[in-house]
């Protein structure tokens, strides 16, 4: 395909192939605020486009590229967490699960996974499995009250 151009038209959604751009899809009907959305695939990622700048050029954001998946293009109506894990390296810092959500300590880069602070609906647990330390956060222990 070289320096061509092809462009089809299925069911709504408009494809383009060039050299230069990879395989554009266009909707066929425009957004409210009057832009037909985009989807480019090319060697570097997909991307999305729903608006363009003052000068009528596409605004294009990566959603996924070989670095990984971009989350701030992440629209849900439910998330299911059973089993959610957030990790600093190889280090896993934060965890959501049906018990609750589970930060660990960190001390000096290495994670301590029997010291943690757990917030779920009963509230706010400060846990210390090295020691017999279980705190509510709202304890007097904490406050001093």
């Amino acid at each position: 395909m070289n320096n061509t151009q092809v462009y089809l038209d299925y069911s709504g959604t408009g494809v383009q192939i060039t050299p230069q751009d990879g395989i554009i899809l266009t909707n066929t009907q425009p957004y409210l605020n009057g832009v037909y959305g985009q989807i480019k695939l090319q060697g570097g990622g997909i991307f999305i486009s729903s608006s363009v700048d003052e000068n009528g050029n596409r605004i294009w954001s990566s959603s996924i590229t070989p670095l990984g998946i971009n989350a701030n293009l992440l629209t849900a109506g439910q998330i299911n967490t059973e089993n959610i894990r957030i990790y600093s390296g190889d280090n896993m810092a934060f965890q959501w699960n049906p018990e609750g959500i589970f930060a660990y300590k960190n001390a000096k880069g290495k994670l301590n996974p029997n010291v943690y602070v757990k917030y779920s609906q009963n509230g706010i647990h400060l846990i210390d499995n090295t020691s017999d330390n279980t705190l509510d956060a709202w304890d007097e222990k904490v406050y001093g009250e």
